[in-house]
């Protein structure tokens, strides 16, 4: 039996009397997935390829995001970027992070998702549209998975955008 690692995003969402309808509900391929990352075991006779947002969760910043330090959604997720990588649902070498502004029209349009790509603080990189130039926040070899965040308090907000906690 094949277990696939690959991008779930919930099939609809509604969001202020709007409704988003997943356009990838009958995958046809490794890459049907919300950054069209492919997963295929098959494709690559020198090992597996791999994905870096398998298994996302969305950060929780408290209600209406309250506490998003730039008022952006976020994904983080665990994956690996090495074919040699062991990669399943709740096992990856990397922890790597992903932001949108959330409206409807952008969840689901990859190029307006922004991917953690080095830095800290203020000096912190993000790349638009490609997945492929995402880095990783954590890496920890055979020793991620089931990635989940939940920032609730301004000290942590203030770290992801200033690099350094913040007092009130």
């Amino acid at each position: 039996m094949l277990c696939q690692l690959a991008v779930v995003v919930t099939r609809t969402v509604a969001a202020i009397s709007e409704t988003w309808e997943e356009p990838l509900r009958n995958a046809t391929s490794y890459s049907d997935n919300l950054f069209g990352e492919a997963g295929d075991h098959f494709a690559d006779p020198s090992g597996p390829s791999r994905i870096k947002f398998g298994t996302p969760h969305w950060v929780d910043f408290g209600q209406e995001l309250e506490h998003s330090p730039d008022g952006k959604a976020y994904l983080v997720a665990h994956g690996a970027a090495s074919p040699s990588s062991t990669e399943m649902w709740m096992l990856g070498d990397q922890v790597y992070l992903a932001r949108v502004t959330p409206t409807v029209a952008n969840i689901g349009d990859k190029s307006k998702w922004e991917f953690y790509a080095g830095g800290h603080g203020s000096a912190a990189k993000w790349v638009a549209g490609d997945v492929s130039k995402a880095t990783p926040l954590v890496e920890f070899t055979n020793h991620t998975g089931c990635t989940t965040m939940t920032c609730k308090c301004r000290a942590a907000a203030s770290f992801l955008s200033s690099g350094k906690p913040q007092r009130r």
